[in-house]
């Protein structure tokens, strides 16, 4: 069974970003890897670790066998919803994304021997 990990609000906001983005940083060094999308002219609080590889699917499952959950948003791309499908848009960078897109563990009481077993697995499949 996967250990789905959820975060409570027993930080406020501010401090809670600071720290997710010193966590941010030593994971950055452990996942040189994978690509780290972020936008350069703004600031994150951090409320979601996203990689993107090509092996995301052997990546989850990974983090699975380790008992550590993870997530994928948007699995499907917005313009394959039932909703737009009719409008028939072809968006190649969008379904390449959502099939290389992931969310790892990101908590306020996540530890860094959590962190680092985190980093660990990912490492493990993208070698």
């Amino acid at each position: 069974m996967a250990r789905y990990i959820r975060a409570t609000p027993s930080r406020s906001k501010c401090c809670y970003g600071k720290i997710k983005q010193e966590e941010e940083k030593a994971r950055e060094e452990l996942l040189k890897e994978s690509e780290n999308i972020e936008n350069k002219d703004g600031k994150s609080v951090y409320h979601q670790i996203v990689i993107k590889h090509e092996k995301r699917d052997n990546i989850r499952k990974e983090l699975t066998d380790n008992e550590i959950g993870s997530a994928i948003y948007y699995e499907t791309p917005i313009h394959k919803q039932p909703i737009y499908e009719e409008f028939g848009y072809k968006l190649p960078n969008s379904e390449k994304f959502s099939k290389e897109i992931m969310s790892l563990p990101s908590y306020p009481q996540l530890t860094d021997e959590q962190a680092l077993e985190i980093c660990e697995c990912v490492n493990k499949v993208i070698g």
